[in-house]
């Protein structure tokens, strides 16, 4: 797929001995209906940018588009290149204010026009648990908060349960009031998430999340250990994953 994404303008995708779509590489790749031809075509999006900035200070560069920036890790390009960027629907949040104090390093204004929650898997047949993903996400963008936690903790108890899904649900738990639910959610986020994740900000956010609610549920001894835990990722970050991880990290810290 990255080889499609940095060489390729046209697509043509066969499936079963027959073209099954056709068209440029940004509009192909974009489309849902696609997954049962073939898995690289999950669910997202290809994005046309150009490079805009460095700031070689953080190690960070940022790439223009029609709907404003990203901010992306840094690598080999000059000012004006075009560089395409696939951002896959399973690292997708949605919030509806614009977040503050999160080690999200990427936040777009946008607006849901359509939803296709009926995303399909490798055999054509329907993926329980990512479409009442997608359901649960639509009652958290309509402030039905216990209802979006109630529609997601359903769907992580099928199939493979992604860290995606449960930060979704353990944010939503949190607004429905429901803190012991967000902290045992957050903790099988934490034991679930995959090494390359478990180093990342995201990772990082999560701990901090659940260091505060365990401070605030009374359990000092837990958000202590969880807070040591989020020093440890600190001090292995480098300096850009750094600066992030402090901004998420806000809790009170247990004495």
């Amino acid at each position: 797929v990255e080889e499609v994404l940095e060489l390729a303008d046209q697509v043509v995708l066969i499936a079963a001995g027959r073209v099954v779509a056709s068209g440029a590489v940004e509009a192909v790749m974009g489309r849902p209906d696609l997954r049962p031809a073939g898995d690289v075509f999950e669910g997202g999006a290809v994005i046309e940018t150009h490079v805009t900035g460095f700031d070689p200070d953080d190690g960070l560069a940022t790439l223009g588009f029609d709907g404003g920036s990203l901010t992306v890790g840094n690598f080999a390009a000059h000012m004006g290149e075009r560089v395409r960027v696939r951002i896959r629907a399973r690292e997708v949040s949605i919030a509806l204010e614009r977040p503050r104090e999160i080690s999200i390093q990427n936040i777009l204004r946008g607006r849901i026009i359509a939803l296709d929650a009926a995303q399909a898997t490798g055999d054509g047949s329907l993926n329980y648990d990512q479409r009442r993903r997608a359901e649960g996400l639509i009652a958290f963008a309509e402030r039905k908060y216990g209802d979006a936690a109630t529609i997601l903790s359903e769907a992580s108890r099928f199939g493979q349960c992604s860290t995606c899904l449960l930060l979704d649900l353990g944010l939503a738990q949190e607004a429905a009031g429901r803190p012991a639910e967000a902290i045992a959610t957050y903790n099988r986020y934490v034991r679930q998430a995959p090494f390359t994740l478990a180093r990342g900000e995201m990772f990082g956010f999560v701990l901090a999340r659940l260091a505060d609610l365990q401070t605030r549920a009374g359990d000092r001894q837990a958000a202590l250990a969880t807070r040591q835990r989020l020093r440890a990722l600190w001090a292995s970050a480098d300096g850009p994953l750094l600066a992030r991880l402090e901004s998420a990290d806000r809790g009170p810290l247990p004495s």
